[in-house]
Formats: structure tokens, C-alpha cells, sequence
């Protein structure tokens, strides 16, 4: 990738991130938390794939309705802000990625959790943990 590409990508998410931060007047997003999590430029630069997290999650597709709706609106006052020669179409999806990494990081706190505990109890670790006497594999 160009050093103009990442450029422009770079520019083209913090635009429409400051698009949204301002607000749309749709009340599907009302009450929603939208952050654009990154933006796939096309190497032509006529496109671009806006991935968008949103909290609370049950607004996902709301959201996602208001922001295919509104896309005309945010195109435009993202063009606003940049120095392209050209804006690409926008096309929005939703990034599951923060949710999916919640979940394991919430499951190795839980397992983290219960051996601590199991230590401070004095139990033994299981025998697949536990480490072979000095001198024999």
C-alpha cells in the first residue's frame, strides 16, 4: 500500500469518526455508542468499507440501518473536512472483533480467578500441571 493510500485512509476514518461523533439526526442511533474501527479504502479509492463498533449491542442493526441511510450525509461532510480529489462511496459494517475479544479476555480472567483461588486454598493443580520430580522426565 501507497504511503498516499494509508494516508488517506488514515484521514477518510477520522473524518467520518468526527461525522459521527457530531451526531446523525436518525433516532435509530439514538442512544448508541459508534466507533469507527477501521476503513478498507479500495485501491482505486472509489470505495471504502467503514467497520463500526456499537454499544449497546442490541442497537447493531439499528444502527447499521441509520448509518446506510445517512450515508449521502456523512460522504458529504466527511468531504468537507478532507483534502481528497476524490470521496469514495462509503458502505458500512459492523466489527465484532471488540466483542469477540471481551469474551476471551473475561474467560482468562475467570480462569485466572479460580487458580488463585484454588492456591489460596492450598489445593494441588491438576497432574497434567503439575511438574515432574527433578531428575525424571
Amino acid at each position: 500500500m501507497s504511503h498516499h493510500h494509508e494516508k488517506a485512509t488514515s484521514e477518510l476514518l477520522r473524518a467520518v469518526q468526527k461525522v459521527l461523533v457530531q451526531g446523525l439526526q436518525d433516532p435509530r442511533a439514538e442512544g448508541s455508542l459508534i466507533t469507527v474501527t477501521s476503513v478498507h479504502l479500495s485501491p482505486d479509492g472509489h470505495n471504502a468499507t467503514v467497520a463500526v463498533s456499537v454499544l449497546p449491542e442490541k442497537n447493531e442493526s439499528k444502527v447499521r440501518g441509520a448509518l446506510e441511510h445517512s450515508r449521502a450525509y456523512i460522504r458529504r461532510e466527511a468531504a468537507e473536512l478532507l483534502a481528497l480529489k476524490f470521496m469514495p462511496q462509503l458502505s458500512f459494517v459492523i466489527d465484532r472483533s471488540f466483542k469477540k475479544q471481551a469474551e476471551v479476555l473475561q474467560a482468562l480472567s475467570k480462569v485466572a480467578a479460580e487458580r488463585e483461588k484454588s492456591a489460596a486454598q492450598g489445593d494441588q493443580p491438576p497432574a497434567a500441571e503439575q511438574e515432574p520430580p527433578h531428575g525424571k522426565p
